[in-house]
């Protein structure tokens, strides 16, 4: 069985006057918009390329090894624009009006361009989401508000048909599905007028809100919906179409990927209902949403969402993958949760545990599961009561570390308080030493100023006594003179 791959492959020299458009080139029109055409195709009212030229500059602005890869859900999506390029039925469509905003505090995340088929018909490209856990939840949280993404859909349509003539088709696979049919809901009346199909491919429905819409059952006649018979984000919600349900060469969440849909000459092959595990799952994700009012539900997905997060994984598809590994994060971060939302949470996860067991008929793969379970909650068990045992040691270790830290700078303090007093006291009896020595000096230059001082006294007192006694011997010769003796006289 074929894919559209394949079908590019088989009818891709037929030109649309030949062959006229069908559904499977409607979901190749659609999945086409997961291409980033930054620089390569033109944006709003600046132009138009042909698809070969857009493919050209795409590959010439990004590395094919790259991009082969790469584990996103839509790396699929280059190489078909790639095996596009090389037909005649698509290689010269002109693709026009590029636009992709993002806007992280909005929540805003949009993406569409707008390609021309040679029967002269307008097919806008809605981009849908990856199967990163974010994107997601992005289709979770139509079911309870008007996303931004919307609003920006209903400008972009308005904005690029505005004044113009020819006929429309809208489309998108995922989020894009759902994106077509609200803005082709939503668009100014001249433009609805001109819209001809509408293609939802395996995209959510709407809330209870928008269901009721009038314009919603205006355009209900052209909506044309494709879904995979295990389909998840596609049954969403409800819809006011009835499903065409596709056989898919993929299990589980994989069929989600256009890529994996079943062709036969110009058609998808049809299945004539859901898989068990498909109903199983659309049951359980209904009646958890639905069990809540629109206005609470903003809280449900995000506890769930938050859960999903917890693995470490980004994807669905290493969700899938990896299962077992993912599940213990994702138990402790159950239990984390406030009690209301818990329970209804672990509520949704028993059901499609419970409804994968009872749609799998091998009985001895169900027990490998459930031992595989109980192992990893009694490992989860373990992991607990020793991370739980290494934080007591760890405390009692830094309890100790401290102790002996507080221990050791007060004998450090001590040390340094008996060296500084040991200092002082060989500073004080430096000091005292070198005050001594300086007051012996000070004595004995006394004491030689004193004996110098005495000598030179005894050295005057003895001239002094030598003055006097000249004095007293010229004294005694002048009264003798002046009194001479009779007895010299005579």
């Amino acid at each position: 069985m074929g894919n559209v791959l394949d079908y590019l492959a088989w009818r891709g020299d037929l030109s649309f006057a030949v062959s006229p458009f069908n559904e499977v080139d409607n979901v190749i029109l659609s999945a086409v918009s997961y291409v980033d055409f930054t620089d390569c195709v033109p944006g709003i009212g600046e132009g138009s390329v042909t698809l070969k030229e857009a493919s050209e500059k795409f590959f010439s602005l990004h590395d094919e090894k790259e991009l082969r890869e790469s584990r996103s859900f839509i790396r699929f999506a280059p190489f078909l624009l790639h095996a596009m390029m090389d037909t005649d039925r698509f290689s010269q469509m002109k693709l026009q009006n590029f636009y992709d905003v993002v806007d992280h505090e909005k929540e805003l995340q949009f993406s569409a361009v707008e390609l021309l088929t040679s029967d002269g018909i307008s097919y806008v490209s809605f981009r849908g989401t990856d199967d990163t856990i974010v994107g997601w939840k992005e289709d979770f949280n139509l079911s309870y508000r008007i996303v931004p993404a919307e609003l920006e859909a209903i400008r972009y349509l308005n904005r690029i048909h505005a004044g113009r003539s020819e006929k429309i088709r809208a489309g998108g696979h995922s989020k894009g599905g759902h994106m077509a049919v609200f803005a082709a809901a939503q668009c100014d009346e001249a433009i609805r007028q001109r819209i001809i199909a509408i293609y939802n491919n395996d995209g959510p429905g709407c809330n209870e809100t928008f269901i009721d819409d009038p314009a919603l059952e205006k355009i209900s006649h052209l909506i044309h919906r494709y879904v995979p018979d295990t389909s998840i984000i596609g049954t969403l919600m409800d819809h006011i179409s009835k499903p065409i349900i596709l056989k898919s060469s993929a299990k589980g969440v994989m069929q989600h990927r256009p890529t994996t849909w079943d062709v036969l000459g110009t058609s998808f092959v049809r299945q004539p209902d859901f898989s068990t595990t498909g109903k199983v799952l659309q049951t359980a994700l209904h009646d958890w949403i639905y069990q809540v009012n629109i206005k609470d539900r903003r809280q449900v997905v995000d506890d769930l969402f938050s859960v999903l997060e917890a693995s470490g994984f980004d994807t669905v598809s290493e969700l899938q993958e990896n299962g077992l590994k993912a599940a213990l994060p994702m138990l402790d971060r159950l239990d984390e949760l406030d009690p209301k939302t818990q329970e209804s949470t672990r509520l949704l996860f028993r059901t499609l545990a419970d409804a994968l067991e009872e749609a799998d008929p091998l009985a001895q793969l169900r027990e490998k599961l459930k031992t595989r379970l109980q192992a990893a909650k009694e490992l989860r068990h373990e992991k607990k009561e020793a991370a739980e045992k290494q934080r007591q040691e760890q405390k009692e270790a830094e309890e100790k570390q401290r102790s002996e830290q507080k221990e050791a700078a007060e004998k450090q303090t001590q040390e340094q308080k008996e060296a500084v007093e040991k200092l002082r006291q060989e500073q004080r009896d430096a000091a005292v030493e070198k005050l001594q020595e300086q007051a012996e000096a000070a004595v004995e230059k006394l004491q030689a100023h004193a004996e110098a001082a005495v000598e030179k006294l005894s050295d005057t007192l003895e001239a002094m006594k030598e003055q006097y006694v000249a004095m007293k011997e010229q004294r005694e010769a002048q009264t003798a003179e002046a009194n001479p003796d009779p007895a010299d006289k005579t």
